[in-house]
């Protein structure tokens, strides 16, 4: 299942599946059966997309969340945010190519960020995304790693 979180609730969204056809489908509240949840802000979710795939097809549920807007995000009623980001789902990634500042409040003590904590990096953007772990691999990586320590806790 992917969430795209909009402004004014939970909206329609075509996701281009492994196979080559297209899942439809509105979001609901019954969406709160996953074990991860995986965030981005922008070109990020399409990194979060790509481990969602995998994780589903290792059998393990998972959400993509987009979260363009964090300002908005927190103008909703408690029950739509709770609805997007469950407290039952602790095992929580944020993947953010800007900075990793602010995406705690977010991935909770359990989650993890992909992000970067620096600035000036100089090179081909190939390179620099895999330097700093912006790759699917990475995410799913982290995914596993936030789920362990959620078993842990």
């Amino acid at each position: 299942m992917i969430r795209l979180l909009g402004i004014l609730g939970p909206v329609v969204c075509e996701v281009h599946g492994p196979q080559g056809g297209i899942l439809r489908k509105v979001f609901s509240r019954q969406d709160s059966c996953c074990s991860r949840s995986l965030m981005g802000t922008g070109s990020e979710v399409q990194l979060c997309v790509g481990a969602y795939e995998t994780l589903v097809a290792e059998g393990i549920r998972a959400r993509v969340v987009s979260m363009p807007c964090w300002e908005l995000f927190e103008q909703q009623s408690p029950e739509y945010k709770s609805s997007v980001l469950p407290r039952a789902v602790r095992a929580r990634v944020a993947v953010e190519a800007g900075t990793s500042l602010g995406w705690k409040e977010y991935v909770g003590q359990d989650g993890l960020v992909v992000g970067r904590s620096d600035f000036g990096a100089s090179a081909p953007v190939k390179d620099v995304m895999l330097h700093f772990g912006f790759t699917v691999d990475n995410v799913v990586a982290k995914a596993r790693e936030a789920m362990e320590r959620v078993k842990g806790s």
